[in-house]
């Protein structure tokens, strides 16, 4: 792409596959909110990883992620901190849970 996109928000409906992510965090270098809907993936974890390996080495970084994840509970918010943990991704950062969203958002 010659020219970057000034995209900041960013809302999808859907999410199949990683490609996808990957595909909006190129498309999208600006943006500061990312939300989506549903979560088509058999491999959430793979998820969290891609989203936050394209933080930390593409220096792409959102102020707040909004994930409806049906399955979401307390386990899988561990998870993620986890993930976080390993990525080595600059904290503060809260991490919350309302239904079935997962809400991030870094201070």
């Amino acid at each position: 792409m010659k020219e970057i996109s000034k995209i900041t928000k960013v809302y999808l409906k859907q999410i199949n596959n990683i490609e996808q992510l990957d595909f909006i965090f190129e498309l999208c270098p600006y943006m500061e909110y990312f939300k989506v809907g549903f979560i088509n993936l058999l491999d959430i974890q793979l998820f969290f990883h891609t989203i936050f390996s394209n933080i930390k080495y593409n220096n792409h970084r959102p102020n707040s992620l909004c994930l409806n994840i049906p399955i979401a509970d307390d386990k899988i918010l561990e998870d993620i901190k986890e993930t976080i943990k390993y990525e080595n991704l600059s904290p503060p950062f809260i991490i919350k849970r309302v239904l079935d969203n997962v809400y991030l958002k870094w201070k």
